[in-house]
């Protein structure tokens, strides 16, 4: 067909492929379509969704009460660590203390991060 198009100044091939191309187009390139979501995937979904944050919920909250039971002047704020480097010692910041924060921080952040509806739900 090209050979005949350019020795008769015609497009018969042009038009052939714009044929296929029309008969079977192509619907998302590099991509895929995707039907709608049965609802009891989009429920099965949102109830694990749920049920993940409400477990985190209880458990960040459950670690923040705690901190008025394992709170105690016993346990020092600083240490003191060894230094090979200067070969002294050097005060730190107690890493008990620094872990514990660190966790307080964190399970706080997911308790601000709970949607209201998932902390209604404990009633």
């Amino acid at each position: 067909m090209q050979y005949h198009d350019q020795v008769d100044g015609t497009t018969t091939w042009k038009n052939t492929i714009q044929a296929v191309k029309d008969k079977y187009p192509k619907s998302i390139t590099g991509g895929t379509t995707v039907g709608a979501i049965p609802d009891w995937v989009q429920t099965a979904a949102d109830n694990w969704t749920f049920n993940k944050q409400l477990n985190e919920y209880v458990v960040a909250s459950t670690r923040l009460e705690l901190d008025a039971v394992i709170a105690s002047d016993d346990i020092p704020a600083t240490v003191e660590v060894y230094n090979s480097e200067t070969d002294s010692m050097d005060t730190v910041a107690n890493p008990v203390i620094v872990k514990d924060e660190q966790e307080r921080a964190s399970a706080q952040a997911v308790v601000d991060a709970t949607p209201q509806p998932v902390i209604d739900s404990l009633g």
